[in-house]
């Protein structure tokens, strides 16, 4: 089975309960033997990648992990919208994602 997981970031370090949860069920999955495509940002303290695989179990998870560059606090007062909602509309995230689909995607989802 093949799954395409999309996370806000790297779940590893796990530092909080979002990240705990999201490490384990994608750990569990490819142990159970599913092949994982993650997409998500890459953090400061991550210990992963763009482009790295694992093979825990019988299955295998590839990260696809787009550079974090977080917005000023100052640039959030201009914006009626959240901080959480302008990380993931920003020009800069967008190529990183789109570099990544493709190779997400493979040839047969």
């Amino acid at each position: 089975m093949r799954c395409l997981w999309i996370t806000l970031a790297d779940p590893d370090p796990p530092h909080n309960g979002q990240f705990i949860y999201s490490g384990g069920l994608i750990g569990s999955l490819a142990q159970a033997g599913a092949d994982m495509a993650v997409l998500g940002l890459s953090r400061p303290d991550g210990k992963r990648a763009d482009g790295a695989r694992e093979t825990p179990g019988d299955g295998a998870i590839d990260w696809h992990l787009a550079e974090h560059k977080p917005r000023s606090r100052w640039s959030s007062l201009r914006s009626p919208c959240p901080t959480s909602r302008t990380a993931a509309a920003r020009r800069t995230c967008m190529p990183g994602c789109g570099a990544c689909w493709p190779r997400a995607r493979g040839t047969a989802w």
